[in-house]
């Protein structure tokens, strides 16, 4: 895990304790200016398709 992606992890297993670091991989990955597609998110975080799909609709849930 990098150091910014534990940085993140930190504080985001305090509100939302039933997420886990994939979830935090790809919402670190939304946070661009530009908008990203889940084929980049899935190039670059090297997570499965269906994990990425899974962690996007419980972010989405979330309200995130």
């Amino acid at each position: 895990m990098d150091s910014d992606l534990e940085l993140v992890w930190t504080y985001f297993r305090h509100f939302f304790p039933e997420f886990t670091t994939n979830h935090v991989c790809v919402y670190k990955l939304l946070w661009r200016i530009e908008p990203i597609s889940s084929e980049k998110i899935i190039e670059q975080s090297k997570l499965a398709k269906s994990t990425v799909y899974n962690a996007l609709n419980d972010l989405i849930n979330a309200g995130l």
